[in-house]
């Protein structure tokens, strides 16, 4: 647990929507509407998964879930915020209360300077996130994250020198590995609740995907929607792009055959909690850069000159049988794997 004590000041008014905020400082002025207290002292460090506070002043009290920033740095301020903006003076995110939603009987009492506000922090039962962490030797993040951990899994050797043997079963699992992840034990456990740690923008989108598929880094001077289009159809394509360039990408994407894909903002703490779902289903952000994986497209392994051909004679109304026919003359093709990959795109495109 984590508990950090506080006083009361005249110009608290408690009503910020956004964010709360304890601090250190011993003065304050009426602009800060976030704060509720001040002359802040801190025992104990950061947390990582669920938590809840409880804010406590007198005989008042009120309890807020959110998510612990194990990034955060004891000693200075202490802010919890409704988003989910990682910074190193943010103790919690994703906060189901700002300070305008505090009881206001609550708020009235942290106008005297003589009143004591406490705020206990602890952790909660996770529903069941996935940690992916890439560790290159024991730090303060890896101990926060172990502490967090009801399962902890060693991916690799390196990983099992650094922490020991695999640990418990179910609650939030904690994978820590020295060379790729996710990693081929886990794979089966990715999806759309997962962090990962370690890893810049780009590769923590590439690993929130549970394909096993290579990864291709598109190249950086071309525009995305063409470095798609160039890149190989079996590979998880990692690319950057600007939010308006988002409906030219997805387009291409559809044109592949792609259906899933896993997105990772910016800055380098944000890109910790990548997103993965459908095309289509998953919301992207609306303004500035982001990376993307874009999941490989069913397609049986043809490249793009092929998938083009293919896809433009049955839409044509070429039978699937003839097409795979004539697929199957060409070098690295046997009857079976022509008709396999003729089948997939006709079953995407229908």
């Amino acid at each position: 647990m984590t508990t950090i004590r506080a006083h009361g000041h005249p110009e608290i008014r408690a009503t910020h929507s956004k964010t709360w905020e304890l601090t250190p400082d011993a003065e304050l002025t009426a602009r800060a509407t976030c704060v509720l207290g001040v002359r802040a002292v801190t025992e104990g460090g950061p947390l990582a998964g669920p938590v809840q506070l409880r804010i406590s002043v007198g005989e008042h009290s009120v309890l807020v879930r959110a998510v612990g920033n194990p990034n955060w740095v004891p000693g200075g301020p202490a802010v919890i915020r409704r988003s989910s903006v990682r910074l190193a003076n943010t103790l919690a995110t994703d906060a189901d209360l700002s300070a305008a939603d505090l009881p206001r009987d609550l708020a009235a009492r942290l106008t005297d300077p003589a009143a004591e506000i406490t705020v206990e922090v602890s952790a909660v039962d996770d529903p069941g996130t996935l940690v992916l962490f890439h560790a290159n030797g024991s730090s303060p993040r890896l101990c926060t994250e172990l502490a967090a951990a009801d399962t902890v899994i060693a991916e690799d050797a390196g990983a099992r020198a650094l922490i020991g043997r695999s640990t418990g079963e179910g609650g939030r699992t904690l994978v820590v590995a020295t060379e790729d992840l996710p990693g081929r034990t886990v794979r089966h456990l990715l999806g759309d609740r997962t962090e990962v740690i370690g890893l810049p923008p780009g590769l923590a989108a590439a690993a929130a995907s549970p394909s096993p598929a290579g990864i291709f880094l598109a190249e950086p001077a071309r525009k995305p929607a063409d470095a798609l289009r160039a890149a190989p159809l079996d590979a998880k394509v990692v690319l950057r792009l600007a939010a308006e360039h988002a409906d030219k990408v997805l387009a291409a994407a559809r044109d592949r055959g792609a259906r899933t894909l896993a997105v990772a903002t910016e800055p380098y703490a944000e890109s910790e909690r990548p997103r993965w779902g459908e095309i289509g289903a998953l919301a992207l952000p609306d303004r500035g850069e982001f990376w993307l994986c874009l999941d490989p497209a069913a397609t049986g392994g043809l490249d793009p000159l092929l998938h083009k051909l293919v896809t433009g004679l049955l839409a044509q109304g070429v039978p699937a049988r003839s097409v795979a026919q004539s697929l199957a003359e060409l070098p690295g093709f046997t009857r079976r794997t022509a008709y396999d990959a003729v089948q997939q795109l006709k079953d995407i495109s229908s």
